[in-house]
């Protein structure tokens, strides 16, 4: 995968023209039958997706082109989706990494395809592979579930809507509902873009200050041990961090599949795969187990307030964890966010990370993160990939039994 150049970026862009013009130019057959038929309507969805794609790649967003797949009828979903994507597009060219892709694979499962004279049903599932070109690994995500209703309008197929989980999209509706436009509810989450990532620029920190913070945590450990008379063990991330990874694309059949607000389910199955034991001592307690599972095991904000306020009484077992901040963050730690769908009533989604992201000079500057999303699971993905309203860390130090 080689770096993309001035010279791609031009090439993928004449790319996406002429997809967009030979789509727009002319029906997909001559025969009456044959554009009505699964075939013609898969060309016309791969269309719409390759040109999407194109776009995130170069991150360079055209409402006129993304329109061209739009029927007329489509107003209110067009001008979401488009304002979502912009969105996103923005957002990334504004962080210090490159989030142009230098390559990528896109993977469409078509679950369905009802066609009912000129009106089409799609029901589908969506996944990709990204190399980002400022961060040295594949991106995964997988399970993205789209309906698509379309209509046929001079022999073409055109999106009607496309419904499927977008939490930017949330994001924007969470302003819009306050009575704001599409353009200035964008404007507002971009400006809290600018000022997050100039908070983040000004933390540096090297390997060698990791080093240093995890030994902290394991003189936190003995201390623990010898000085407070807790039996106390340390947090396994490597173990939490490999079970995220197996299970980022899909769910646990040995646990609740708390879909489409599986996030917590599936970091808290990660941290106990990380030795966590469950806890059911004490005011605060989070467990799974044959009779049930606590509300902290599934639900953001409670998993969040678990974390914090466990280890305040020795007496407690479980798990001991406290506040952390984007400059201090570790590996198997937690990242919480409000996305914005409710503004100011707490976090609303949960997330492990799973790797450090260097910059040219050695130093942290992102995180990779796995997740379960809507209907979907992302893995090793960029934590700086999407905007959001508030950012929490939490570093699980120990546990004890």
């Amino acid at each position: 995968m080689k770096k993309t150049s001035i010279i791609r970026k031009l090439a993928v862009v004449l790319a996406v023209i002429l997809v967009i013009s030979l789509f727009s130019a002319a029906p997909l057959s001559v025969s009456a039958n044959d554009w009505r038929s699964e075939d013609a309507v898969k060309q016309a969805v791969g269309a719409f997706f390759s040109a999407k794609y194109e776009m995130l790649s170069t991150l360079s967003f055209s409402r006129r082109d993304f329109s061209s797949f739009y029927a007329d009828a489509a107003d209110t979903d067009l001008e979401l989706r488009s304002a979502s994507l912009e969105t996103l597009i923005e957002h990334r060219k504004l962080q210090p990494l490159a989030f142009t892709f230098s390559d990528y694979e896109l993977f469409l499962e078509y679950r369905s395809i009802a066609i009912d004279g000129n009106v089409a049903q799609v029901e589908l599932t969506e996944g990709s592979d990204i190399k980002f070109d400022g961060y040295n690994a594949v991106s995964g995500s997988r399970g993205v579930e789209h309906s698509i209703k379309m209509t046929a309008e001079n022999g073409r197929w055109l999106i009607v809507s496309d419904n499927y989980y977008d939490d930017v999209a949330d994001y924007l509706n969470a302003y819009v509902c306050q009575g704001m436009s599409y353009a200035e509810a964008e404007a507002i989450i971009l400006d809290k873009t600018k000022e997050q990532v100039c908070a983040k620029s000004r933390v540096v920190r090297s390997a060698a200050d990791m080093a240093r913070i995890e030994a902290q945590n394991e003189a936190f450990v003995e201390e623990a041990r010898f000085e407070m008379n807790r039996s106390s063990r340390v947090y396994g991330a490597y173990s939490a961090i490999s079970y995220a990874r197996q299970w980022a694309y899909g769910r646990n059949p040995s646990y609740a599949d708390c879909s489409p607000n599986d996030c917590v389910n599936f970091v808290s199955q990660s941290v106990r795969a990380g030795g966590v034991i469950d806890d059911n001592v004490g005011s605060y307690v989070w467990y799974y187990n044959s009779y049930g599972f606590t509300s902290s095991w599934i639900s953001s904000t409670s998993f969040e307030s678990y974390l914090l306020n466990n280890g305040g009484n020795l007496s407690n077992i479980g798990v001991y964890a406290v506040s952390s901040s984007f400059g201090s963050a570790q590996t198997g730690d937690i990242v919480f966010h409000e996305n914005g769908t409710n503004i100011g009533d707490g976090v609303d989604h949960t997330m492990i990370i799973t790797s450090y992201v260097y910059n040219a000079l050695g130093s942290i500057s992102d995180y990779l993160i796995c997740e379960h999303s809507g209907s979907s699971g992302n893995k090793d993905y960029p934590l700086s990939n999407k905007p959001y309203y508030a950012q929490y860390f939490v570093d699980i130090v120990c546990y004890f039994d």
